[in-house]
C-alpha cells in the first residue's frame, strides 16, 4: 500500500531562532519565525514541491543547511 504523501512542517529551529522546513532531507532556513516573509518562502518552498517546477523567490532566501547529496 503507497504512503501518503507528507507536508512538511513549518517549524522553529532552536539554535538559529529561525523557522526553519525540511524538504527532501534538506533543512532550509526560511527567516524569522511568523513573520510574513518566513511564511510566504515556507508557501513557495511547498509549492515547489508539489508542482516540481522551481518557483520565484520571495526575496528572503532559502538556505540549504545539511550537506549535498552526492552527485
Amino acid at each position: 500500500m503507497p504512503r501518503k504523501p507528507r507536508v512538511p512542517s513549518y517549524r522553529l529551529h532552536k539554535a538559529s531562532g529561525q523557522a526553519v522546513v525540511t524538504i527532501h532531507g534538506r533543512a532550509r532556513h526560511l527567516g524569522r519565525p511568523g513573520s510574513d516573509k518566513s511564511k510566504a518562502e515556507y508557501a513557495r518552498c511547498f509549492a515547489e514541491l508539489t508542482t516540481g517546477a522551481p518557483v520565484q523567490p520571495t526575496g528572503n532566501r532559502c538556505t540549504v543547511l545539511c550537506a549535498q547529496t552526492p552527485a
